[in-house]
């Protein structure tokens, strides 16, 4: 039996167009009540699998410190309606302006922060340049160019082949246009669209100022995007915090990045 609680502090739910609906879990505030709630983006594919553990206690600590939280699952993925082959960047985006809509009229403030991880640091930031209800945002181990990061995921599905003795070249079984990644299916338009990302290319001043970078190791990439926030007048704070790097370990591992959420807690403490 579930206790009022453990419901009070996560309210699973379907949410949009009936033929259409997202699943989401919202975490209602345990304290008094901040100004701002917050929108966690998931990554793709079987990274969203293996931050799950992690972005739950994630929205669990926000909402305990009066920051109330939605995680959600994009169209086509995880428990929402849809196929993988109907998923495309636009529609997510789309689906992380729905999200932002629910969890404003769900917790009754007006200002969302948006908490991307990985290929959901770009969706994060496209969606908050084109709103003026988005107070930050949060990158947590950003993704600057998507034609690197696809590379970077064929690479470790070739290399997932190889070591369950599979043949890495045969692909039977996909429709015309689809290709694997980590066991999850990528259209020709979806894969196209995340090769041409290039977070400099919308990075533009709205009506939000502050904005959190994280990254396990400093690479020159993400340096750049940090310095190139701060010459857009944004208020940017840059982490650099050795935590499990969750979104390529083991999910039965179910690691928890305990630096990295005390930082973004104290964040919006600070911030909000």
């Amino acid at each position: 039996m579930i206790t009022n609680h453990a419901t009070y502090e996560l309210e699973p739910f379907y949410f949009g167009d009936a033929g259409e609906a997202l699943y989401g879990c919202f975490h209602p505030q345990t304290a008094t009540k901040r100004k701002v709630a917050v929108v966690l983006c998931p990554p793709l594919g079987d990274e969203a699998i293996r931050i799950h553990r992690a972005y739950k206690q994630l929205a669990l600590r926000l909402s305990r410190a009066g920051f109330p939280a939605l995680r959600f699952d994009y169209f086509g993925w995880g428990d929402s309606v849809g196929e993988d082959k109907e998923a495309t960047i636009s529609r997510w985006e789309e689906d992380i302006a729905l999200a932002v809509e629910e969890v404003k009229k769900r917790s009754g403030v007006t200002q969302v922060v948006l908490i991307g991880l990985r290929l959901g640091t770009a969706l994060a930031l496209r969606v908050a340049n084109r709103r003026q209800d988005v107070a930050g945002v949060v990158l947590w181990e950003p993704i600057t160019n998507g034609e690197a990061y696809l590379r970077e995921m064929d690479d470790a599905h070739q290399s997932r082949l190889s070591y369950f003795l599979t043949d890495p070249i045969h692909a039977s079984g996909l429709a015309e246009g689809m290709t694997e990644v980590l066991g999850f299916l990528l259209s020709a338009t979806m894969r196209s669209e995340i090769q041409q990302l290039n977070m400099f290319d919308f990075i533009q001043s709205s009506g939000y100022s502050y904005v959190l970078i994280i990254e396990k190791t400093t690479t020159e990439a993400v340096i750049h995007l940090r310095d190139y926030l701060q010459s857009c007048s944004f208020q940017v704070t840059y982490e650099c915090l050795d935590d499990p790097a969750i979104w390529g370990e083991d999910p039965d591992k179910a690691l928890i990045p305990g630096q990295t959420l005390k930082a973004i807690t104290t964040w919006f403490n600070e911030k909000f």
